[in-house]
């Protein structure tokens, strides 16, 4: 299971993507913060409650600058400064804008654990992944090896690692070796005897 003392910090691209659920974070290690354009000067009467609701666990972000793509440097610079305070969080991005991938891409390369998300209700935290069908695992570590294939694990215990945190860690390791194995009899990847791993997408 997730480590419950790791907190997901979750920053929503609020001029991209709405969020209507706030309620999944009840519960849960999530500090949600909602990054706000200079022009989204209202909020839903029904959205309000939700942030009130949950008020010891949701900021506001305000984007006070104009200018092509401020929003993004905005919520880039407070990712940033959560990561330094908290380096073993992990960093979530809710947004359809695939321009913050160069960003999460950087981040893990720093070894900060970090993902973009086109859906809230996506993340990881919120996804009970123990009842999903085999066949559905397969078919989204396929879709994540096509999209972020820059990011395709390259040895055996990378993609171990790599499955294990798509997951949110609530996979048992022979619940992952069982993935790994399917992948491989399903012709999707092939690991040689060094441990290599291609693909075959």
């Amino acid at each position: 299971m997730e480590n419950p003392r790791r907190t997901n910090y979750i920053f929503v691209d609020f001029e991209n993507t709405q969020v209507h659920d706030i309620g999944l974070i009840s519960g849960k290690p999530v500090i949600l913060l909602l990054v706000m354009g200079e022009k989204q000067k209202q909020l839903p009467i029904p959205l309000i409650k939700q942030l009130l609701a949950h008020a010891d666990q949701v900021g506001l972000i305000e984007a006070n600058c104009a200018g092509k793509n401020a929003l993004d440097f905005v919520l880039a610079f407070h990712v940033g400064q959560w990561a330094k305070q908290d380096p073993t969080g992990y960093f979530h991005i809710v947004s359809k804008d695939k321009g913050f991938d160069p960003l999460i891409t950087h981040l893990k390369q720093l070894k900060v654990s970090a993902a973009r998300h086109d859906e809230f209700a996506q993340i990881p935290v919120f996804v009970d992944h123990q009842k999903i069908p085999v066949t559905d695992k397969i078919t989204l570590l396929t879709e994540r090896f096509t999209t972020h294939a820059k990011n395709r694990p390259a040895k055996r215990d990378s993609l171990l690692a790599y499955i294990h945190s798509t997951f949110a860690k609530q996979l048992a390791e022979s619940e992952v070796a069982g993935l790994v194995k399917q992948l491989e009899q399903r012709k999707l990847i092939n690991i040689n005897e060094n441990n290599k791993v291609s693909y075959c997408l």
